[in-house]
């Protein structure tokens, strides 16, 4: 007895798990829901409209249950409303974020795979017109109604390729609680920035899960508000929606401040319909290079994250839910296994950040694509964009997220043992 006693007592001394100490501060703990919901708010959200779905509704709930944001301007406290509407499907729904946001406001709605295939005509139409509106794209177990309480990767091409035809569109991708609520406010800037759909994914597995935060990351007075080239005052007569002059991003009046035609049909630089050989190289050119544009002027530090050794011989590619696991097991897998690594989230499809991710993989001995999906599809991406093919994979797709117990094994089996496929299937 004596001696369970003396063993119990020694468990009470020594830690089970050996966990680091935190900085004293002022924490949060939140759901990737929530922390969207807030980001759209300190991003000055308008209108939100959405069909109930897996697991994007408690977005929306919510924005429901806080209609009504006080705000501080210039030193003077004030309310403003965000109009949110449960509509019929998800066609009404797109079809009212975009008319919302053709009106001036700030505008979005949240689905899931099966609403996102739903809308696909109307983002169309909104590439083809212009149009500024975010899609909260929260990314389940697919194809059809898949697993509808667990997560995946398997739907980014479906993301970045929506729609009939060529048109741009914003592609960005979250990789834990802090991006969430720093991208919702990120995409309504760069819809109205380049007047274009921007498309944020979020997986089941951040969506539902809660991380711990610093309250300051989620600070809402650091949030900057970019509108792009709105003209809030009557442009007079001679107004043109699609004029040419100003480059790939025209000026844009809200609907009710200015006489303007916006159909789906390609039309001239006031918004008539035109068939015009001439007219339709330039237009069309017009919109496409909108993409160009964005590439350009978007920093690097928000298209990839970049973390480990930049001297390793083996980088790491990935985007969305792994970026956790993959900086829990660098110190352990440097430290105890003597591996070195370089590890790159990947933040932007649309536009895909080739130049600079070419820069990053340039002379690497070995490129592990790490994903939650059965063909790679980041690393189809790399292919297709940079030309360079990863030479390891560690994939998933079995619904649960990946651990860093299971990762940290599949790294040491693909650099120490050369394992080009590795497929991993723990979680119950």
């Amino acid at each position: 007895m004596n001696m369970l006693a003396a063993e119990k007592a020694s468990l009470l001394v020594k830690p089970v798990f050996n966990l680091k100490p935190i900085k004293k501060q002022e924490m949060v703990q939140i759901d990737g829901n929530t922390a969207a919901a807030i980001g759209k708010i300190a991003g000055g959200i308008g209108f939100q409209s959405y069909y109930p779905i897996t697991p994007a509704s408690d977005e929306s709930v919510y924005l429901e249950a806080n209609q009504i944001v006080d705000t501080v301007v210039d030193g003077a406290k004030s309310s403003r409303p965000v109009v949110v509407v449960q509509t019929e499907d998800e066609i009404s729904a797109i079809g009212m974020a975009i008319g919302a946001g053709l009106a001036g406001v700030r505008s979005a709605t949240a689905t899931s795979g099966p609403g996102f295939a739903l809308m696909a005509e109307a983002l169309s139409w909104a590439g083809q017109t212009e149009s500024p509106v975010v899609v909260t794209y929260y990314v389940r177990g697919s194809p059809s109604t898949g697993l509808p309480t667990r997560s995946g990767q398997s739907d980014l091409k479906f993301a970045a390729n929506v729609g009939h035809g060529e048109f741009p569109k914003i592609v960005l991708a979250s990789g834990d609680h802090a991006e969430v609520f720093h991208d919702a406010i990120l995409a309504f800037n760069l819809a109205e920035a380049y007047q274009t759909p921007v498309i944020h994914l979020i997986e089941k597995s951040i969506a539902n899960t809660y991380s711990t935060l610093d309250k300051a990351e989620l600070d809402y007075s650091k949030a900057k508000i970019e509108r792009g080239a709105l003209v809030r005052m009557d442009p007079g007569k001679d107004y043109n929606r699609y004029s040419l002059e100003n480059g790939p991003v025209s000026p844009r009046s809200p609907l009710g401040s200015s006489v303007a035609w916006y159909s789906g049909d390609e039309h001239s630089e006031s918004g008539h319909i035109s068939e015009n050989p001439t007219n339709r190289t330039a237009m069309y050119e017009k919109r496409m290079k909108k993409l160009d544009l964005a590439a350009k002027e978007i920093p690097q530090d928000e298209k990839l994250n970049v973390f480990g050794d930049s001297g390793a011989e083996n980088a790491v590619i990935t985007f969305g839910s792994p970026k956790g696991a993959l900086k829990d097991i660098l110190e352990d897998l440097l430290s105890e296994d003597k591996i070195k690594l370089q590890v790159v989230q990947v933040r932007f499809f649309s536009p895909f950040p080739a130049e600079e991710l070419a820069k990053i993989l340039q002379n690497k001995k070995r490129v592990i694509d790490v994903e939650n999906n059965y063909t790679a599809q980041l690393g189809s991406f790399v292919s297709e964009h940079l030309h360079i093919t990863p030479t390891h994979f560690i994939l998933k797709w079995n619904g649960r997220q990946m651990n860093t117990d299971e990762l940290r094994d599949a790294i040491k089996r693909a650099v120490g043992n050369d394992e080009k496929r590795i497929v991993l299937n723990s979680g119950m």
